[in-house]
């Protein structure tokens, strides 16, 4: 199963994501390597993109009712993330891509996945935040 990171606005905007990306997918990179990203992010003293994300809400409720099935008691409030400013997300976004694209090795060993993998992510989620920054849309980023 593999794990996606996901823009998702305030307001629906598919304009946001079409202008952006046009029908490409992004984010399997960034959630695989969301550790070292966030770690670059707090070297470079903006805020990482873990502070913006949130558990799919559909993965949420499983996770609760998983949770209640082995007599957990969860909250499922504490997997959700709120609204975000798109210009810090942007912010952190830009950085990011400018450090990587500087220097592939910034985060550490990458594997089997190619630094071209990882630029492609980080430029498609900067434009969206870029569009979204534009036109004043709150963010959270989607773990699904």
């Amino acid at each position: 199963m593999s794990v996606w990171i996901t823009v998702e606005l305030e307001k629906s905007s598919p304009t946001i994501h079409r202008q952006a990306i046009g029908r490409g997918n992004y984010g399997q990179m960034i959630a695989t390597f969301g550790d070292q990203l966030d770690r670059l992010a707090r070297k470079k003293k903006v805020t990482p993109l873990g502070k913006f994300t949130a558990l799919d809400p559909d993965i949420v409720d499983e996770f609760v009712e998983l949770g209640k099935s082995l007599g957990e008691k969860l909250d499922a409030s504490k997997y959700a993330a709120g609204w975000f400013d798109p210009a810090e997300g942007f912010k952190t976004a830009k950085t990011l891509l400018a450090t990587f694209q500087a220097n592939p090795k910034s985060l550490g060993k990458l594997g089997h996945y190619q630094p071209e993998e990882i630029i492609y992510d980080l430029d498609l989620l900067t434009k969206v935040l870029k569009l979204a920054a534009e036109r004043k849309v709150r963010f959270r980023l989607i773990a699904a």
